[in-house]
């Protein structure tokens, strides 16, 4: 993979199944359509960052939206290759809430716990080497597990943008 190509991916950030909502980044190579390729593969980046305990989950999710857009899962020799990294973070953040005293308004800071979902999807043409589309975003995710139907239905709506 060339170094340029790895830079790209280690300075965008993605997410998955949500509760705040955060801009998505769509980037797709103005010559291409998904409608050009048939077949798809699927490879995580190891790099820094990379969760690989949801490994699974992800490529479950990618696989759900990709075959239900006409396209066929292949452990080799597609047509593309869908790249990507994907981590969970437990972090502090300080929530800021409104706190009426009387005819004044203050604000109350309380350090809360929060989860944080990042992924980078890279679509690559195998044939050519060249990148096609990227997606990539963050944001907190709710506690708890999330089922693998919410998942596949927000990798759905996020590869609806690969057209």
């Amino acid at each position: 993979m060339k170094l340029h190509s790895l830079v790209l991916i280690l300075t965008s950030t993605l997410f998955t199944a949500c509760a705040s909502q955060t801009a998505m980044d769509y980037k797709q190579a103005e010559s291409t359509s998904i409608s050009q390729y048939t077949s798809f593969t699927i490879s995580p980046l190891d790099i820094k960052g990379h969760d690989h305990q949801v490994e699974a989950v992800v490529e479950i999710a990618i696989k759900s939206a990709l075959v239900g857009r006409g396209l066929t899962y292949l452990e080799s020799d597609a047509d593309l290759e869908v790249q990507y990294a994907a981590g969970v973070k437990s972090t502090r953040a300080v929530d800021l809430k409104p706190v009426s005293i009387g005819s004044a308004v203050y604000t109350s800071h309380n350090v809360v716990s929060q989860t944080r979902a990042t992924l980078v999807i890279n679509v690559q043409d195998t044939k050519t080497n060249q990148n096609v589309w990227r997606s990539s975003g963050s944001r907190t995710i709710r506690e708890g597990e999330i089922p693998q139907a919410d998942i596949n239905v927000e990798f759905a709506k996020i590869f609806q943008n690969f057209k």
